[in-house]
């Protein structure tokens, strides 16, 4: 991670545009829907929808990424590890980031040109790991 950190700007976003950046679909395209529905805004969006509405999550009006995009899972879900309790961030985990997360992470790390990119996808993917052992216990964890 450090030596990637260490990559001029120029080359990070060199690396970021042969991800995903196209005018097509591109090498990489971090929705869920696209890795469990194989295309764009389908089923797991809209009850991914209905999940996030149901927690008291919406869409912030000025993002112009859909709500299944990689990183906007992130956000929701650490906003449900410090607000919600244990069984609502395993469902949530469980629903809409361990189908396909690790997935598209390896997806990134095993690019030709991530740079960048493919240490953070190979510690993402750890720490998706991490979470998802550790929200698989049958009991939360006391005090929750």
């Amino acid at each position: 991670m450090l030596e990637a950190a260490r990559q001029p700007p120029a080359d990070v976003a060199d690396a970021w545009t042969a991800l995903f950046v196209a005018l097509g679909i591109p090498a990489v395209d971090p929705y869920a829907s696209r890795y469990v529905d194989g295309t764009l805004m389908n089923q797991s969006l809209a009850r991914l929808r209905r999940d996030l509405q149901a927690l008291g999550l919406a869409r912030s009006a000025d993002t112009r990424e859909l709500e299944d995009h990689l990183g906007a899972l992130c956000q929701a879900m650490g906003h449900l590890v410090l607000q919600a309790p244990w069984q609502a961030q395993r469902d949530f985990l469980q629903a809409h980031i361990a189908p396909w997360a690790g997935r598209c992470l390896q997806d990134i790390a095993d690019h030709p040109r991530a740079g960048f990119y493919a240490p953070l996808a190979r510690f993402a993917c750890a720490f998706v790991a991490g979470e998802q052992e550790a929200l698989s216990d049958a009991e939360p964890p006391p005090g929750d």
